[in-house]
């Protein structure tokens, strides 16, 4: 929960997160029995948790796509083998991937992410003060 905090604070609060359907994420099947700590976390900051249907890879194919080059030109060729080194890794893939390797998305036009949107526009900020108390 931490780092999805730290996560909104940097880059501030989407109307919407989409993940999929894993338990640790949903909670019970449905998700509205015994929603997760995350979906419950998310709702309380005004953040609509979408999860995925199953069985339907096509619904979350950005994602997808990205996971898929993560691994095949981050881990499986630095092939890492502890938390630290992880974290490296992926440190300096991001930076790869988003302003070095070029995309072959539509929207990208065959040139990185941050060359062919040099800037984002911003969302809005994340007001947690009186919401959560994070330890220490």
């Amino acid at each position: 929960m931490e780092t999805v905090i730290s996560f909104l604070q940097t880059y501030g609060r989407p109307h919407q997160i989409t993940f999929d359907r894993d338990p640790r994420w949903v909670g019970s099947v449905s998700g509205r029995d015994f929603p997760s700590p995350l979906r419950r976390l998310l709702l309380c900051l005004g953040i609509t948790p979408s999860v995925c249907p199953p069985h339907r890879p096509d619904k979350h194919a950005y994602v997808e796509r990205y996971h898929r080059t993560y691994g095949q030109e981050c881990l499986q060729l630095h092939r890492p083998s502890t938390l630290q080194e992880v974290r490296e890794v992926t440190e300096a893939f991001l930076k790869h991937y988003n302003e070095e390797r070029p995309h072959q998305g539509r929207t990208c036009g065959n040139v990185p992410p941050r060359v062919a949107f040099p800037t984002l526009p911003p969302l809005p900020a994340l007001a947690i003060r009186g919401l959560i108390q994070m330890p220490g």
